[in-house]
């Protein structure tokens, strides 16, 4: 099936993030830093550029039929992860776009609301219905407070486009799903350089413990796996 990733690296204190989507509606993703070492936490306008510094974003597609995957990269503007997605589609794929993303904390610091818009213009969309969109995103209300006060995604639709009768063609749901298994980091062990391997199998420790960017999970392989693995090799 379809999939993608996005990355971005950067040389501020949080590194970067990797995300991964599949059609199917799986996501995954993992910062590159946890926790991310700040003394003080930015607030506002200034957490992005804070956060990542100077850096790029990459956008990777597999296509199903194709046998190579499209890639593209555009350097981190500085003014929010919204602007450089927009930028990359422009940029990268000639196709204007429009994102807006946030999330709404509460005084403790948890997370009580938080919400993402992507208005892409297809092939022969009217000028007219693009610029009536643009003038639309320009009202468009916090995304993180506006589902933390009880709003609902047909309620902002109907609010923020609701003079474009805009007509509902499909629903997915979204869900954290990693995928990763002890195969798989069996056969990414017998795939990696031998002296690696030979290191893992002579001198441990036992179990060798290999642990999940993205989910966390710990997959762990005992001496005679690890030398079984050797001799394979």
């Amino acid at each position: 099936s379809d999939r993608m990733a996005l990355r971005v690296d950067g040389e501020g204190p949080a590194a970067g993030l990797s995300v991964e989507a599949r059609a199917d509606g799986a996501v995954r993703g993992y910062l590159f830093r946890n926790p991310i070492p700040l003394a003080e936490a930015p607030a506002g306008a200034e957490l992005y550029p804070a956060l990542f510094g100077r850096g790029a974003l990459t956008m990777t597609r597999w296509i199903e039929g194709r046998n190579h995957p499209f890639s593209g990269t555009v350097a981190l503007g500085g003014t929010g992860l919204a602007r450089d997605l927009a930028r990359y589609y422009l940029e990268s794929e000639q196709t204007p776009a429009a994102f807006d993303a946030g999330i709404q904390f509460d005084r403790s610091g948890r997370a009580v609301g938080a919400g993402a818009l992507f208005l892409q213009a297809l092939p022969g969309a009217d000028e007219g219905t693009l610029a009536r969109a643009e003038e639309a995103m320009a009202g468009l209300p916090p995304l993180g407070l506006w589902f933390a006060e009880g709003g609902t995604r047909d309620g902002l639709l109907s609010t923020l486009l609701g003079a474009l009768e805009p007509e509902r063609l499909g629903e997915k749901d979204a869900r954290f799903d990693c995928g990763c298994s002890r195969e798989g980091f069996a056969a990414f062990l017998l795939a990696g350089e031998r002296e690696i391997l030979a290191d893992l199998a002579a001198k441990g420790p036992w179990p060798a413990e290999i642990s999940c960017h993205n989910c966390g999970s710990v997959y762990r392989f005992e001496k005679d796996e690890l030398e079984a693995m050797l001799d394979r090799k």
